[in-house]
């Protein structure tokens, strides 16, 4: 989907008139209809007209926010809001969000009954992920996703429905992402007023950017020892510039990429994340002990079983975490490396 996990996908199949369309009552009435209907009905009746009077508006920004997401500059949409009268209005922020986004496209439909036309929609966003999910590169049940607005409805209400606004992610993602602005001022904070002349650096976006195919996640694995004869390891993780991202042009790439390892604290997660893998590694690495007959057989057995099995992790691209642990074992210049091969060895055979 992006460049932490799966290759960039289009959501153009769907727009933002589709998903209101779908959310909006199914039944019209004209206002000289409303003297012998509800006040509910009434009040329902008035939403739907005010929120089609919107829908011009909504989706001229919706072909806004392509142009601007696909040269990573979101931030300038704010000048343009700023000639948006409508958007300006309380109803709209209200109608929007509280109403359509919360009340109508967040709808489950009951048991054996037919989904919703909004469910369905919100299903096939959730299905653009593959169950990976962009933001870390993590596989999920995709029933288990949840939908991330990359700009904030509660800043930016008028994407609250528009689909390549709608961003299907695990929920550890979701909840460190958010209300916080997917921008921020290189060694600056997140937030702050949109001024067009600062030089934003901009988070890379899952439907616009696509950096799954370079190494730009990197490991080392290290080595703290406990007593003489055991130590305890654990994998350092860091953001890395590549060989082929040294020209200028790519300075802005490698910084959006690293802000993005920053922003989703992906050091630390990943960390927690290989400390399982450590132990499970170690414990595979013993049967390849068994069947060798001295150490050069068993590391070269398991460096070319693992080396294989990273191509089994490619649907999490070349940055998910499992991947990155692999081929961080077997650097022939850490000494901990070294060290913690020998070390399995020697478990399996004492002198």
């Amino acid at each position: 989907m992006i460049f932490i996990g799966k290759p960039k996908y289009s959501n153009q199949e769907l727009n933002v008139e589709q998903v209101i369309d779908a959310c909006l009552p199914i039944k019209d009435y004209v206002e000289e209809d409303y003297g012998r209907l509800a006040s509910k009905t009434v009040k329902s009746a008035q939403r739907k007209k005010r929120i089609q009077s919107y829908i011009s508006t909504i989706t001229r920004m919706e072909r806004k926010y392509n142009n601007k997401a696909r040269t990573a500059s979101l931030w300038e949409l704010q000048d343009i809001l700023n000639t948006e009268e409508v958007t300006k209005k309380q109803s709209f922020n209200v109608d929007l969000v509280d109403y359509l986004y919360k009340e109508r496209f967040c709808v489950k439909s009951k048991e054996g009954k037919k989904p919703p036309r909004q469910e369905e929609y919100r299903c096939t966003i959730k299905r653009q992920a593959s169950g990976i999910c962009p933001y870390c590169g993590k596989p999920e049940d995709t029933s288990s996703f949840r939908i991330d607005h990359f700009l904030p409805k509660s800043e930016y209400p008028v994407f609250a429905l528009t689909p390549v606004n709608l961003v299907p992610c695990c929920s550890e993602c979701n909840e460190k992402k958010g209300r916080k602005i997917p921008w921020r001022i290189p060694g600056g904070s997140t937030h702050g007023i949109v001024n067009s002349k600062d030089n934003y650096v901009q988070l890379p976006h899952p439907y616009y950017d696509n950096f799954g195919d370079v190494v730009w996640i990197k490991a080392d694995l290290k080595e703290v020892k406990i007593d003489e004869t055991s130590s305890e390891y654990s994998f350092e993780f860091y953001s890395y510039r590549p060989d082929n991202w040294s020209d200028a042009k790519y300075t802005e790439i490698y910084t959006r990429c690293s802000e993005h390892f920053e922003f989703f604290g992906l050091k630390e997660r990943f960390r927690e994340d290989s400390a399982v893998e450590i132990k499970d590694i170690r414990e595979k690495a013993m049967k390849f002990c068994k069947c060798s007959a001295n150490y050069d057989v068993f590391y070269d057995c398991a460096k070319l079983y693992y080396e294989s099995n990273c191509d089994a992790l490619s649907s999490s691209g070349e940055n998910g975490w499992r991947k990155v642990c692999r081929r961080a074992l077997f650097d022939t210049n850490n000494e901990a490396c070294t060290s913690f091969w020998k070390g399995i060895w020697k478990k399996a055979h004492p002198a």
